[in-house]
């Protein structure tokens, strides 16, 4: 961080809102306040003995304190780890327990948190001999005392960043300064993302996502940033546009879910109240993402201004600081319709013609962004062609070198697997699902989001959530497909038939079992990733909360 005095021309251009609801209020920083807050920030930490690398946990929601948290405990030389501040309120929150293995691996110096009931969390602090810092005693406004921040070197760590555990335990990702300067500039570049942009966002900066594309990258450019609290958007969604539309938002991004919520009927019958006519780039991560909900929700909000191909599918994770490929600026929403028998059966990757019998759409992630390469091997580690689905491994500077608290090596001879299934045509990349999210029935390999997409396209205004995951009968120890949905709304006739004829229809892949499950019981991640790996646990204890 720079001095004020050297800062203090960006004033003109930058600035940062929080929108807590669709009527406010909403909290307005300019850099030297927010530069100002953060080195305060920063003496107070220094006063709890907070050394250099040492770390520091927030459990806040998106706000102002948050932010000074993060900028204050890099002024000051630590390394920040962002948690979610939901616990235990359902199963798509953080429960104690994990958060306690979070706090346990990353040992913090100081916990700052916002909850009025701590009696747990003061329980694990004084275990760990971290000091507990309510938000009420951060400092609120800023002294301009000019105290110079901490200089933090290009390889020194800057967050350690916990992996959502969708498919499994979470782990601790450490970054350093120089690959979060290099991954969100590098986006911005490679995307056309200036000073002159503004950027809308929702996203839960617990995420890596949310914390390197909708935070760093426009604090980095100077361009201005509009931040809206995530539960604000899971309360009504329509905020997201409501405030796109009045802050003529140029950026933004979502996972896939974030938009099929809004190409439901009764959100997207009012899209001719909002202007998204200024928006260039909607970015979409998180998960794979579907071309057929990014044309409906083009369509849905062409009423909006919303133009063609603003849409875009973006990989990446936190093992790479975040973005391995992106569509650069200036380019086409690339999709490659793939015959599905070939693909199920023995993974070969043959192209059909778009909408054709037999065939599948995957859209494209865009090449991999410069400094990164990314190859595609078979099981045996070894790099093919184009024609066949492999694992997915990626090379670059912005790879982690180190797991917190872990003997685990996140690379090997170079390369960081990432677990996920994919493809490359041409130099982009297509996702295809992930190696443990793949079901198997008659030789057919589905990835199980393919089966959770085509029950959503079935019942678009009925089916909330959905999970889809594979038992062993215990007659034969055969895998049964089993589908669970959480539904809302009044469906004629019998849906589970209906879904499972629905689905052989999309997908030619059979589902053995659909499970209508009460509302909430489909456990999802701190970022909204359905967790199916403790979805199908709860199964195997009767604890999924099926509806007799």
């Amino acid at each position: 961080m720079k001095s004020i005095k050297d800062r203090a021309e960006v004033d003109q251009f930058w600035s940062m809102n929080i929108t807590s609801g669709a009527r406010g209020p909403e909290d307005k920083i300019i850099f030297n306040d927010l530069y100002s807050l953060a080195c305060d920030t920063a003496e107070m930490f220094k006063s709890f003995k907070v050394l250099p690398h040492d770390r520091i946990v927030t459990l806040l929601p998106t706000g102002r304190a948050l932010i000074q948290s993060i900028l204050g405990s890099w002024a000051s030389g630590a390394v920040v780890s962002v948690v979610s501040p939901s616990i235990d309120i359902g199963r798509s929150s953080l429960s104690l327990e994990r958060l306690v293995e979070m706090l346990e691996i990353a040992r913090p110096k100081v916990i700052i948190y916002s909850a009025d009931d701590v009696s747990e969390l003061k329980i694990v602090a004084d275990e760990i001999g971290a000091v507990l810092l309510h938000v009420d005693q951060l400092p609120k406004i800023p002294t301009y005392m000019n105290t110079e921040a901490h200089t933090n070197c290009y390889d020194d760590p800057a967050i350690i960043q916990f992996t959502s555990g969708s498919t499994g335990l979470p782990k601790a990702v450490v970054i350093e300064h120089g690959q979060l300067v290099d991954n969100a500039r590098t986006v911005a570049s490679w995307t056309g993302f200036t000073a002159d942009d503004c950027f809308v966002s929702w996203l839960p900066l617990h995420h890596d996502f949310g914390f390197v594309i909708s935070f760093c990258m426009p604090l980095l450019c100077s361009a201005k940033l509009v931040l809206i609290p995530t539960e604000s958007f899971g309360r009504n969604p329509l905020i997201w546009l409501k405030v796109m539309s009045e802050q003529k938002a140029t950026f933004s991004g979502a996972p896939p879910s974030g938009i099929s919520i809004l190409t439901k009927s009764v959100f997207s019958q009012k899209a001719a109240s909002y202007d998204l006519s200024s928006l260039q780039c909607l970015w979409l991560g998180s998960e794979p993402v579907s071309p057929i909900l990014c044309d409906e929700f083009e369509k849905a909000y062409k009423k909006s201004g919303l133009k063609e191909g603003v849409l875009s599918a973006a990989y990446g994770m936190a093992e790479t600081t975040l973005a391995v490929s992106v569509r650069p600026q200036n380019s086409y929403r690339n999709t490659a319709w793939i015959s599905k028998e070939d693909l199920y059966k023995n993974g070969n990757i043959t192209l059909l013609a778009p909408f054709s019998d037999g065939s599948i759409p995957f859209l494209s992630n865009g090449p991999s962004i410069p400094g990164v390469k990314v190859t595609v091997r078979d099981d045996f580690g070894n790099d093919i062609n184009e024609c066949k689905q492999g694992q997915i491994a990626v090379s670059s500077s912005m790879v982690t070198n180190a797991y917190f608290g872990s003997m685990d090596t996140p690379q090997k001879d170079g390369w960081f697997e990432t677990g996920d299934l994919g493809f490359l045509k041409g130099n982009e990349v297509f996702i295809t699902g992930r190696s443990k999210d793949v079901l198997i029935k008659n030789g057919v390999n589905m990835p199980a989001h393919l089966i959770e997409e085509a029950a959503f396209r079935s019942f678009p205004n009925n089916i909330t959530r959905a999970v889809a995951f594979s038992v062993a009968s215990e007659k034969d120890m055969r895998d049964r497909v089993i589908l669970g949905i959480e539904i809302r709304g009044k469906i004629e006739g019998n849906i589970q038939t209906q879904l499972r004829s629905s689905i052989i229809e999309i997908l030619d892949f059979p589902v053995d079992e659909v499970l209508i499950l009460s509302k909430g019981s489909i456990p999802v991640t701190t970022s909204g990733k359905t967790q199916r790996t403790k979805a199908k646990s709860l199964f195997q204890s009767e604890d999924l909360g099926v509806q007799v």
